[in-house]
């Protein structure tokens, strides 16, 4: 399920995804980190992609989703490393508490 916020947030953030930088994260306060943080929860919480149905669907086109879907999380696991390294467990808590979601 995606939520238009979190992706709209997240698309002009899509190519920056596979390169993590410990120096955006380090210049973000405790507040845009939690934020950060929100945002990287909400884009790994999206059912993956649609698979191609019908007759055009082929096993290549279903495994390049698959194939895409993964690198996406991995990149948002390598971000939330980063986030979570700089501001500690006590982030990650109140933002998996916060009623408020993205």
């Amino acid at each position: 399920r995606h939520t238009a916020p979190a992706t709209t947030a997240l698309h002009p953030l899509t190519p920056l995804l596979p390169l993590p930088s410990a120096a955006a994260v380090e210049a973000l306060d405790g507040n845009a980190a939690n934020v950060l943080l929100k945002y990287i929860y909400s884009a790994l919480s999206f059912a993956h992609p649609p698979t191609p149905e019908g007759s055009d669907a082929t096993s290549a086109a279903v495994a390049t989703a698959e194939q895409e879907q993964k690198k996406r999380s991995a990149s948002l696991l390598k971000w939330h490393a980063l986030v979570a390294a700089k501001t500690g467990p006590g982030s990650v808590i109140r933002v998996m508490t916060d009623r408020k979601r993205v």
